[in-house]
């Protein structure tokens, strides 16, 4: 029998609608034996005309779950059905790697709640929308293998599994896309 069976807590990722993370966590605070966690980032959110008016400035921080979609519970899933965890936190499912519930190390739940009590997230955030604001500014490469090109910057792409920066250089008297670490030093002249 499945509930007589002790697998042991694990964190596990349930799949939730986009914008509904930190109200499936608030659900699971009350199933007994599970143990929710969505990381969260604070984001600059524009407010409307009559609320700026009231707090007086054009927006607000506001607290967003940082992988929209997701979220992590640790539970003992052989005590606490995975049906009763998707019910409670009226989620889609449970996320599946090769017919099992998916295992989260614990030690990266544990960064990433240490990343967000630091503030990480936030200066990420920050950083990002630095950057962004550069997007088609010209740059003087100034180390790697393109180091003394000029170029201007395309595209900073933080969805891969390590960062790239996009520079358009000319070569050859053609502009060329050219993708770097983002260790590359690059000089706004």
């Amino acid at each position: 029998m499945l509930s007589a069976l002790r697998f042991g807590s694990h964190w596990h990722v349930l799949v939730v609608s986009v914008g509904r993370e930190i109200e499936a966590e608030n659900r699971l605070r009350g199933l007994k034996g599970v143990e929710p966690y969505c990381p969260r980032h604070r984001v600059w959110h524009k407010v409307g005309a009559h609320e700026a008016r009231r707090i007086g400035r054009t927006g607000k921080l506001v607290s967003k779950a940082l992988m929209p979609g997701y979220l992590f519970f640790k539970a003992d899933i052989g005590v606490v059905g995975v049906r009763e965890v998707v019910m409670q936190a009226e989620a889609r499912h449970v996320l599946i790697v090769d017919g099992r519930a998916c295992i989260v190390r614990s030690q990266l739940i544990e960064a990433m709640q240490a990343a967000e009590t630091n503030g990480q997230w936030d200066r990420v955030e920050v950083e990002i929308n630095k950057l962004q604001s550069q997007l088609g500014k010209p740059y003087l490469i100034r180390s790697g293998p393109m180091r003394g090109f000029m170029g201007t910057l395309k595209a900073i792409d933080f969805g891969r599994l390590h960062e790239t920066i996009t520079v358009e250089v000319e070569l050859l008297q053609r502009n060329v896309d050219v993708v770097l670490d983002p260790k590359t030093e690059l000089l706004n002249p």
